[in-house]
């Protein structure tokens, strides 16, 4: 079960209703009840606004569209865990509770949205509550001018069991629920995919014949949320044995006068300097552990985001196959934000010199869309506003790698390490190496180190890089991975993906 919140102090980007129907059905699956805890934008353009009494329907309808091809969503500001609104398939809305409720229609692509005010008082324009027609003569136009400031850690599905050991050929019932930050849950309709053995649509997982550990991913129907269940299958192992699959115990997160123990795993990263301390080396064969427990590779998740992360099998990884890790932007995915994050621990005691390896590729189908920006990872010093970011420039659907060097006052912010040469392009679906140090400036001073090599080329280097801003002490506290992409403007057209390989991270 993987829950993901955003990073101390990070806010996501401001999301387009139009891709999420972030929607707590009940058990009712003919009437979505309207999402809550929103906040609706003030000044609909171009949007109609309608207000009716309370008790009152209002029919929805969409021109020169099929209607069984539109789906209906509502989204309310009230208190999150109250009924109040909602919309069956056929593009009815009642609202039983006083309101401001946000109204979208979607068929593919094209998106239309209406606001509508719900009020006690039945003299109110509008109660007896004439049709409403709503157009997508211009896909996307209406999603694109008009945004729902909707945190995704507002609402998440959490599957159950989080793991279970099973004998070659056992069986489990697996569940799912939607749940909500006040603590509300409710039924769901998910669809099940396992990665070996079988699952029915009602969640009824059989394991292969033979041994091997699997996962069962839970999607809601309609949506981008996901949450998985575990399968470890093994000989002589049963039900009776274990409910769930073993946990380690935890490694507590390290705070800056105990760090993490480095591991060696790889010597293949050729670049990482003498004397350096090695604080991660993953060959991703787990995924990160829910914070505040580190998995074993040194990694955690954030609580309470859409978890697209997976630990997949290829044969071809270039370090450590054939187990990597593979970040998923599902079709539909608005730009602007990552859809899954999570960090490392503590890296302190550092004085600012950082090194980074992993191995990456995307899938066969990526596009850019023509954006030019994929952040990776960033490096944090907590309190500093800094948040330097690991990039790749998307040009024409190439990838060229660089860095962002990021400040509490952007107007100092700058890119470093920009070549726009094939040495310098991890696209194409093809593994790359990729290898980056930064070498602490004088706080103040431009005289801080840069390099990065693509499969073992050196693509970038300055000798003039400014780390940190004046009267900054140099040091790191933290790399996280909030794999943005693009802008709000960018919504993924087909699922695509990219992957990761070995990772080590090193400081001094």
């Amino acid at each position: 079960m993987i829950h993901l919140t955003s990073p101390p102090r990070a806010r996501l980007a401001t999301l387009l209703l139009a891709t999420f129907s972030f929607s707590a059905c009940q058990s009712d699956l003919s009437i979505q009840n309207a999402t809550e805890g929103a906040t609706v934008d003030e000044s609909p353009s171009r949007v109609p606004a309608v207000t009716i009494a309370t008790d009152a329907t209002l029919p929805f309808h969409v021109d020169a569209v099929d209607a069984a091809a539109v789906t209906w969503s509502a989204l309310s500001e009230a208190n999150a865990g109250e009924a109040g609104g909602g919309i069956d398939s056929a593009g009815v809305f009642r609202a039983t509770r006083a309101g401001r409720y946000l109204i979208m229609a979607a068929s593919g692509d094209a998106h239309a949205l209406a606001y509508v005010t719900v009020t006690e008082d039945a003299s109110t324009t509008g109660a007896a509550a004439a049709p409403v027609t709503l157009s997508f003569a211009t896909p996307r136009t209406a999603s694109l001018d008009k945004r729902l400031n909707l945190s995704l850690s507002d609402f998440w599905i959490e599957s159950s069991p989080d793991s279970v050991v099973l004998a070659p050929g056992g069986s489990r019932r697996l569940s799912v629920v939607g749940r909500s930050a006040d603590g509300a849950s409710w039924s769901i309709r998910p669809e099940w995919k396992a990665t070996g053995g079988t699952v029915t649509d009602s969640g009824q997982y059989t394991a292969p014949s033979t041994a091997g550990v699997h996962r069962v991913v839970a999607t809601r129907q309609g949506d981008v949320q996901t949450d998985t269940t575990v399968l470890i299958v093994g000989d002589g192992a049963s039900l009776s044995d274990s409910a769930s699959a073993p946990t380690p115990t935890p490694t507590p997160v390290s705070s800056p006068t105990a760090p993490l123990p480095p591991t060696s795993v790889t010597t293949a990263c050729t670049n990482e300097p003498a004397g350096y301390r090695r604080v991660i080396d993953a060959p991703w064969n787990v995924l990160p552990s829910r914070m505040p427990q580190l998995s074993s590779e040194g990694f955690t998740y954030f609580n309470e985001q859409i978890p697209t992360l997976s630990i997949v099998q290829d044969p071809t990884a270039p370090a450590s196959a054939p187990s990597i890790m593979e970040m998923r932007y599902p079709q539909g995915f608005v730009g602007g934000f990552g859809p899954s994050k999570f960090a490392t621990g503590s890296l302190r005691p550092n004085a600012g010199n950082l090194y980074v390896c992993f191995w990456f590729k995307v899938s066969p189908n990526w596009t850019t869309m023509g954006h030019s920006i994929t952040k990776f990872f960033y490096v944090k010093q907590e309190g500093s506003g800094l948040a330097h970011a690991v990039i790749a420039h998307g040009q024409d659907d190439h990838m060229y790698l660089k860095s962002l060097l990021q400040y509490p006052d952007d107007r100092l912010n700058y890119n470093i390490g920009e070549s726009f040469v094939p040495a310098n392009d991890i696209g194409g679906g093809g593994w790359h190496k990729v290898e980056v140090l930064w070498e602490a400036n004088t706080p103040g001073e431009r005289n801080g180190g840069f390099r990065q090599w693509v499969d073992g080329q050196l693509t970038g280097s300055d000798e003039t890089a400014y780390w940190f801003i004046g009267g900054l002490q140099p040091y790191w506290d933290s790399l996280w991975f909030e794999p943005t992409f693009g802008t709000p403007y960018n919504i993924v057209p087909a699922d695509q993906s990219w992957y990761l390989d070995q990772m080590v991270v090193s400081v001094k």
